[in-house]
């Protein structure tokens, strides 16, 4: 059974004056922190999640949801971190006693089985959980998120590794029973729940006593470091004696010690964060088994690289750095400090003496070499250059390595200029580095300030990634909008650095161009398209993104429309526990041509494809889709509120809405019921169709489904047609053009 954090000076009594004197105050304080928590039931709940969030949670504040509430899916904060290699979801479930316990210092033992919160969000991960339209809407947003980045984890093509992990946190004792259920977890997780590309983890709970000491040595994580005072073994190399660049070996555990005080904030001017559980990180965890190891670790390890303000090369075997930055190397230092870590989380009984070797060797013997650069002077881009150049271990991504080009540069000022701006986010752990750093934020947006991009708890931000595949299928290049394409040079220079003709938009609505061909010459002209485009294709790739379901919620919404149509299917299938579908049953139920489930496979299958639908339908209605017609798109209701910041979320579901709700809502059960019609026309080929997600994006299926659209717009003044199209609030809508939805 794992064992909580021994330490031998914490008792009881501490934690209780703890309690007393700190917790209780510091969560009061927290009530008013800046978190979206909508759906917990007090500012006390509120309170504890802040100061769980703030003291126990080290990620970027931007990548945190909390679900926690009534049908939170056995999530309270969730963090949610992207990156071209590698996506990681961390669950942190918190227990807390009720404020009057805690200002008392009442100090209990928990019975509370941890484990069933962990079983529930897996099954609501897995679709097996009951009734899963019950869940709250964040609790919703972070299930589907989890769901994308699950199919990304599938994907032959490119696959992106997931890793999903659980931790447990109780301001109360842990009882042992519940410690020795979250072991079991632990072994199932790693043996049965985890596959090639998805990993799972389920950590053991971290009870009052460990998180006491966490908090012991806690810190402002927007802090960094103004100096830092390193041994080195040695004599110390430099090619100027105030400039440098100074080359040496340093003593490994001054530099751990440091990142463990400052976690984050010695990472501030690093082209990105932790890349998770990569080859590169077993290998170096590898290299620190054993003291033989750890002794010669410098001979295979590429060390770390670091700037400062200033370099001193002291007389007593030291250097002392000013306001010191990691650029290159956090992996190998994050490697070595859960290294160190792991040995100190057994108790002195419990170690092995190659163990307690080790845990020696690497605090006195290890040595890392060490170039240190000085970057005084202003230049804001010099990190990031000295970053890419000293980077060989684990290679750049053809996303990074474009982070600081040109054109990247012009269209973050272009986003950052329109009346409410966005932030174009280049590369992983960008924001959390410039939301920190004023003078640098101000440099990268013409002298923006952080409160423009804020709208309530959050801020408008966009990534690189997303703008880039959102602009190819807003196009019609529905098959070149991946990843793994867009910043491939023969790409990305033309698509952040070209923009469609005024006249071309009506080419590129009446059928799709061959990318980088001769007529997509004739069609594009120099230039950076306007930030009002870019913003508008976003939207619209947002919104189908998030719009259209996963596998899971299909088949919940065929049986939920099975259940209303007939109430026998209803009786015999609807458990207490959710539907209860075998295979046998599931098999009739998709044999229905009339199930909703082929319509939503078609939406999902062809998500790209329905935004270069919507951008099609704009063109009809609007004309050009120049500066001020999208400005003025963007000013229509349902997309002024995504425009000025608010999520996706906060429009309704089309499905259930009315042609009169808004431009978003007609377009969603427009393009919906196009797909319903391809279904219907072509049913026989798409039931067999092997792989619909790559058959949908074909020249000659875009082409049926723009018919059906193009059917749909012909036709939709007439009442007679458009019943099926037709919500609650529609029954007295007359018009004469589709236009005059868009209004």
């Amino acid at each position: 059974m794992t064992a909580p954090e021994v330490d031998e000076d914490v008792s009881d009594d501490d934690i209780r004056d703890w309690f007393r004197s700190n917790v209780s105050s510091e969560i009061e304080e927290e009530k008013t922190a800046e978190i979206s928590a909508e759906h917990v039931a007090s500012e006390w709940s509120k309170g504890v999640l802040a100061w769980f969030a703030e003291h126990f949670v080290h990620d970027d504040p931007a990548s945190l949801y909390f679900p926690d509430g009534t049908s939170d899916g056995g999530m309270d904060i969730v963090s949610l971190v992207t990156s071209d290699q590698h996506n990681h979801v961390r669950i942190f479930q918190c227990s807390c006693p009720k404020p009057e316990n805690i200002a008392e210092g009442f100090l209990s033992t928990t019975k509370t089985k941890f484990a069933d919160d962990v079983r529930e969000f897996r099954n609501n991960v897995l679709g097996k959980a009951r009734r899963l339209k019950s869940l709250n809407p964040t609790a919703k947003e972070v299930f589907r998120q989890i769901q994308t980045m699950r199919e990304l984890a599938a994907t032959a093509d490119a696959p992106v590794n997931l890793t999903i992990e659980i931790h447990p946190l109780a301001l109360r004792k842990a009882h042992p029973d519940a410690r020795r259920e979250l072991d079991e977890l632990q072994k199932e997780a790693e043996s049965e729940w985890s596959s090639q590309n998805e990993q799972w983890a389920v950590h053991n709970v971290l009870d009052a006593r460990d998180l006491y000491k966490r908090w012991r040595r806690r810190r402002s994580k927007d802090d960094s470091p103004t100096e830092l005072k390193l041994k080195v073994f040695g004599d110390v190399a430099k090619d100027h004696p105030d400039r440098g660049p100074f080359l040496c070996f340093i003593k490994a555990n001054d530099l751990i010690a440091a990142y463990d005080d400052w976690g984050a904030g010695l990472l501030d001017s690093n082209l990105r964060y932790s890349l998770g559980k990569s080859e590169v990180n077993k290998t170096i965890e590898a290299e620190l088994e054993g003291p033989t190891r750890i002794k010669w670790f410098h001979e295979k390890n590429n060390g770390v690289v670091l700037i400062c303000d200033n370099c001193q090369v002291l007389k007593d075997s030291h250097i002392k750095l000013a306001s010191p930055q990691i650029v290159n190397g956090g992996q190998t230092v994050h490697s070595i400090l859960n290294a160190i870590r792991e040995i100190e989380s057994l108790s002195l009984e419990a170690r092995t003496s190659e163990q307690t070797k080790s845990l020696n060797a690497l605090r006195t013997d290890l040595r890392l070499s060490a170039r240190i650069v000085t970057v005084s002077g202003g230049n804001v881009h010099k990190p990031d250059q000295i970053a890419m150049a000293s980077n060989t271990q684990n290679k750049l991504s053809e996303r990074t390595m474009r982070s600081s080009s040109l054109a990247m540069r012009d269209l973050r000022l272009k986003l950052s200029a329109v009346e409410k701006p966005w932030y174009l986010i280049t590369k992983d752990g960008e924001w959390a580095a410039v939301s920190r750093k004023r003078n640098l934020l101000q440099s990268k947006t013409g002298n923006r300030q952080l409160a423009d991009f804020k709208i309530g708890n959050r801020f408008r931000r966009l990534e690189n990634t997303d703008l880039a595949i959102a602009m190819m299928a807003f196009l019609g290049f529905v098959d070149d909008a991946r990843t793994s394409r867009v910043f491939k040079s023969h790409v990305f220079d033309h698509l952040f650095g070209s923009k469609p003709t005024k006249a071309a938009w009506a080419r590129l609505a009446t059928g799709r161009l061959q990318w980088n061909g001769s007529e997509f010459h004739e069609s594009f002209e120099s230039g950076v398209a306007p930030a009002t485009t870019w913003v508008l294709a976003h939207m619209i790739w947002n919104f189908w993104k998030t719009r259209t379901f996963p596998e899971s919620q299909q088949f919940l919404l065929a049986c939920e429309e099975a259940g209303r149509k007939d109430p026998r299917f209803k009786s015999a299938h609807l458990k207490s526990s959710g539907w209860d579908i075998n295979d046998e049953a599931r098999a009739r139920l998709l044999e229905s041509d009339d199930s909703c489930y082929w319509k939503e496979q078609i939406a999902k299958s062809a998500y790209l494809v329905l935004t270069y639908q919507s951008m099609r339908v704009l063109v009809r209605c609007f004309g050009a889709l120049d500066d001020d017609t999208c400005g003025r798109i963007l000013g229509l209701r349902q997309f002024v509120s995504l425009r000025d910041g608010q999520q996706i979320g906060s429009i309704p579901d089309f499905r259930d809405g009315s042609l009169s709700d808004g431009p978003l809502t007609t377009i969603g059960r427009i393009l919906l019921h196009a797909c319903d019609l391809l279904w219907e026309r072509h049913t026989s080929k798409l039931r067999v169709m092997p792989s619909r997600q790559q058959t949908l994006l074909t020249e000659e299926w875009v082409g049926r489904l723009s018919d059906q659209v193009d059917l749909i717009l012909d036709r939709i003044s007439h009442q007679s047609f458009r019943v099926a199209l037709e919500g609650p609030d529609d029954a007295n809508l007359k018009f004469n053009d589709v236009r005059e939805l868009f209004v």
